[in-house]
């Protein structure tokens, strides 16, 4: 989004590195080909307990799909060099979510959702794997694969309608709502009564956990903050609350002297001097917890950068004759070359008429 290209190429072909493509390599007997790991050290070696987190192969999908769409806005040649590369892994992914299905209600099948260590069916995992079904289905019609395309949008179509009906928003924690606004964009104009009711339960929360006097403290309130600034949840109303909370984090909640941000902010009395304070602990500075508010902010100011542009399409490359080479004979013979041999033709009997 700010045209760090590099480091986003790195970060994407991070991932394949990390996936497990072969049984036996996680930790426990349900693992499942595809997957990746919690997190990952910088020599591959997975950081945590957990390996089948749902959430991470969907937005790993996720994460393929928006590289090559930016990408493709310069250079759609590069673009599919990019899809090309990394499709082996798509393909991995996107059949283990395609196929991670429960029979009993067409949701995906149980699993970690987040760093949960319990194997669970919920709208976290739901909204995600919808998402790696949507951004497969976008890689692989660009990659000119459009039947292996239609069988994740047929996958994604049958998600969403199985979402609405097994899940009510209404019972869904607001700040849980946040990523089915952005980066799924999961709802339309039509969900007029699920953006009320959420635009109010988001504001209710960040208020009572960001800006009373009462609260305890708090964690990645600007998931919410995200989603009130995006289409078509966003309103005056939801812009002004989102700036106040803005201030709030930055003013109030992050490290003054560093303005750092942790994963998890407390606030009370700390030194016995009866005014409370924001402290942040666990994983200072906590890198999720910074990007969130840069995101939220850039949501307010640049809502235009979150939008998730369509990934140009450009001919595969060829480099023989039978794959459908680019060398020309007969009537794929190159125009430009022609010119010559045409002219001297023309030459030819220009001279014999004149003879």
């Amino acid at each position: 989004m700010n045209g760090f290209e590099t480091e986003a190429d790195k970060h994407a072909r991070f991932y394949p590195n990390i996936q497990y493509t072969e049984d036996g390599q996680g930790l426990y007997a349900t693992d499942k080909v595809g997957r990746f790991p919690m997190n990952a050290f910088a020599d591959y070696v997975p950081g945590g307990p957990i390996d089948w987190e749902i959430d991470n192969t969907g937005f790993a999908l996720w994460v393929y799909r928006i590289r090559a769409a930016f990408l493709s806005r310069r250079d759609p040649v590069a673009a599919r060099a990019f899809l090309t590369d990394i499709r082996e892994s798509a393909l991995l992914a996107a059949d283990l979510l395609r196929d991670c299905r429960d029979d009993t209600n067409s949701l995906q099948c149980h699993a970690n959702e987040d760093d949960n260590p319990g194997f669970t069916q919920g709208f976290h995992g739901a909204i995600t794997t919808w998402l790696g079904m949507r951004s497969a289905a976008d890689i692989f019609e660009a990659l000119g694969e459009t039947e292996r395309a239609a069988t994740y949008q047929a996958r994604a179509d049958e998600l969403n309608a199985a979402i609405r009906t097994e899940f009510k928003t209404t019972d869904i924690h607001p700040q849980g709502l946040g990523w089915s606004y952005w980066p799924a964009r999961f709802w339309n104009e039509d969900d007029a009564d699920v953006h009320n009711d959420a635009a109010v339960r988001m504001m209710e929360r960040i208020e009572s956990e960001l800006m009373s006097e009462e609260t305890n403290g708090s964690q990645y309130l600007t998931k919410a903050t995200i989603a009130l600034l995006t289409e078509p949840m966003r309103t005056p109303d939801t812009e002004a609350f989102a700036r106040e909370a803005h201030t709030w984090y930055l003013n109030k909640m992050a490290r003054q002297d560093t303005l750092h941000l942790s994963e998890f902010t407390s606030y009370y009395d700390i030194d016995g001097d009866g005014a409370k304070e924001y402290i942040n602990h666990v994983a200072t500075p906590h890198i999720w917890a910074q990007a969130l508010v840069y995101l939220s902010l850039m949501a307010d100011e640049m809502p235009e950068l979150l939008e998730e542009p369509a990934i140009v399409k450009a001919a595969p490359a060829h480099d023989n004759e039978s794959s459908g080479c680019a060398c020309r004979t007969g009537s794929q013979a190159n125009p430009g070359a022609m010119l010559p041999l045409a002219a001297a033709m023309a030459w030819l009997l220009l001279r014999r008429r004149l003879d």
